[in-house]
């Protein structure tokens, strides 16, 4: 870009040079929102951010005022500038760091435009030694979320409002899908170049879907406070699948969907979390085959399981609820 204005040439319709000043104020304009668009492209775009913080970044305080139980010192790169962070506590929180030891590790997500802490805290748990030779199996499912070899099942009643709630999400997207495609023909069709595909704001969906996961949670909360209240009565081993090990895949896109929306990862992690915060005794076994596996005659076969629910052995006929069969 000159400093004064620029002349250009050029052909007009009878192939005739003409030549064409354009003023310096044009110009100017124009490098502005050359700039502008360079960093705009330039600027990566983060939604959802998280950081890993240790005690060289970030150190955690008591704080003695009443509002706040703890300040986050975060270490800036200029010269004796530091940013304080006040935290507030929730119930469970406040409860955990009664009885144990706070690590000097810090997490912060930035969630919908909000920032959340996570601490990190470390707790000496004793095995229970009170009746380790008895046992009782739990199998974790979908349908049921647990079930134990006893023939109790805890969560089974949620799985028909989440299979209603995950139909009537995946509709709403098919129907956004569908919208999108027709305003974007519309928009191909009135400009010459090809633009980027329509997008609808995805706000409403998002919320739908936060609102569907946080209700799973709560319900798989209540699921395995029953089943540790039943434990700590029983004072039981607790045998289990490997929660590491274990991989559930289908080929049914319509089940696929179900599982992810379980959260069956969230349940397995919470399960062993509060077995262990609870000092029960456990024992991790593989959990290959086990759903296909007759409890009685110990033959293995697909054609065991007859369906999600019902588990009838093709040898000895065993018939049962196949959760319940996979527990014993």
């Amino acid at each position: 870009f000159c400093s004064g204005s620029v002349t250009l040439t050029i052909k007009d319709k009878d192939d005739k040079d003409q030549q064409v000043e354009i003023p310096q104020k044009i110009l100017q304009y124009l490098k502005e929102k050359a700039l502008q668009a360079k960093e705009e492209i330039a600027k990566p775009e983060i939604k959802n951010l998280t950081l890993e913080l240790d005690v060289k970044v970030a150190k955690i305080e008591k704080s003695r005022s009443k509002t706040f139980v703890f300040w986050i010192k975060l270490s800036t790169l200029e010269f004796r500038k530091i940013i304080y962070i006040p935290i507030k506590l929730h119930k469970n929180a406040r409860k955990l760091l009664k009885n144990a030891e706070l690590k000097k590790i810090v997490r912060l997500k930035k969630r919908d435009g909000r920032w959340y802490a996570s601490l990190v805290t470390e707790k000496e748990v004793k095995e229970n030694e009170k009746n380790k030779k008895k046992e009782v199996g739990v199998d974790i499912g979908v349908k049921a979320l647990l079930a134990d070899s006893s023939g109790d099942f805890y969560g089974a009643e949620c799985y028909g409002k989440l299979k209603k709630e995950i139909d009537k999400l995946t509709e709403y997207h098919k129907r956004r899908q569908k919208l999108e495609k027709c305003i974007d023909k519309k928009q191909q069709k009135k400009k010459s170049k090809k633009s980027k595909p329509f997008k609808l704001p995805d706000k409403r969906y998002r919320k739908k879907q936060k609102k569907l996961s946080a209700w799973r949670k709560n319900e798989i909360g209540r699921a395995i406070n029953r089943f540790i209240k039943k434990m700590r009565k029983l004072g039981k081993t607790i045998v289990l699948e490997d929660l590491t090990l274990t991989s559930k895949k289908t080929k049914s896109k319509k089940v696929n969907r179900i599982l992810n929306r379980s959260l069956m990862g969230y349940l397995k992690d919470k399960l062993l979390f509060r077995i262990i915060d609870q000092s029960l005794a456990h024992q991790a076994v593989q959990a290959a085959y086990s759903s296909q596996e007759c409890y009685q005659c110990g033959w293995v076969s697909r054609a065991n399981r007859k369906s999600q629910e019902k588990f009838k052995c093709e040898i000895c006929n065993y018939e049962n609820q196949a959760d319940l069969n996979a527990s014993l």
